[in-house]
């Protein structure tokens, strides 16, 4: 029995050891190198017309732990002009969530042009669970200018409606179709300086979906023209999974531009 009984007042001891906290217990024990971080998201896309476009965007990152001050090493990966991005961030003592910036000269920045910075710490320094890399989209729209309604007439839907049309402030020979085939979906294209040949006309979804799938408008260029108040397109419709097009269809469609328009 005393045996017995020796045995249960070490284990009740040793419960009471485990459920108080101790100063010196290792629960306690802070250190850096066990500090683990996330960004918010794995991607993030941001639109701004030209003088709305900002100098500075955020990107949020987390920590697990508050305790103390961390510095984390991030590497930035960008092929476009006039980003900039520092190499590291720190969390400040009882701070658990900081601000990455990314420096941007707007006046250096393409338009109608997707730029991407890529953002990523290392896998050591990732939390479980956590998000190590983000892609930040940056795109730079026109201002756009209402100029009246125009005719739209499509082979490939068959149908014609009258089209608002809008031309950019910055650059007079770049036009937009809004929500040409459906809303929130805007087409934009470009003419020569002489306003007698389509110059540029990039990959844009439609907002029409054939099967579940997101359809694309990309025009034969060479075959596309212009003739007096109409700028004729020879338009393909297609599927685009990211590397490759596949053809739905393709046919002759039409903007009749309003009145004006190349004034």
């Amino acid at each position: 029995m005393k045996f017995l009984k020796s045995h249960i007042v070490f284990a009740l001891a040793a419960m009471a050891a485990l459920s108080s906290c101790s100063e010196d217990g290792y629960w306690d024990q802070y250190s850096e190198a066990d500090n683990k971080f996330s960004f918010q998201q794995s991607s993030v896309s941001y639109k701004y017309s030209s003088p709305d476009f900002p100098s500075t965007i955020t990107v949020q990152i987390t920590r697990d732990d508050s305790n103390g001050e961390a510095t984390l090493p991030v590497t930035a990966t960008t092929d476009a002009a006039g980003i900039s991005c520092p190499s590291q961030v720190t969390f400040p003592a009882g701070v658990s969530c900081v601000e990455y910036p990314i420096t941007v000269d707007a006046a250096s920045i393409p338009f109608a042009e997707d730029i991407t910075v890529k953002l990523a710490i290392t896998d050591d320094d990732t939390s479980i669970s956590g998000i190590g890399a983000i892609t930040v989209s940056l795109y730079k729209d026109f201002t756009w200018n209402y100029i009246g309604d125009g005719v739209y007439t499509t082979n490939i839907f068959g149908d014609q409606w009258p089209q608002p049309v809008y031309r950019a402030q910055e650059n007079p020979q770049a036009f937009m179709l809004e929500n040409l085939i459906a809303t929130g979906y805007n087409i934009w294209f470009m003419l020569d300086d002489t306003y007698s040949q389509v110059q540029y006309y990039p990959l844009q979804a439609t907002g029409y979906y054939d099967q579940g799938d997101l359809t694309y408008y990309l025009p034969n260029l060479s075959q596309s023209y212009v003739d007096g108040d109409d700028v004729v397109f020879l338009q393909q419709l297609a599927y685009y999974s990211g590397a490759n097009l596949a053809l739905l269809a393709r046919s002759w469609e039409s903007i009749t531009m309003p009145a004006g328009w190349n004034n």
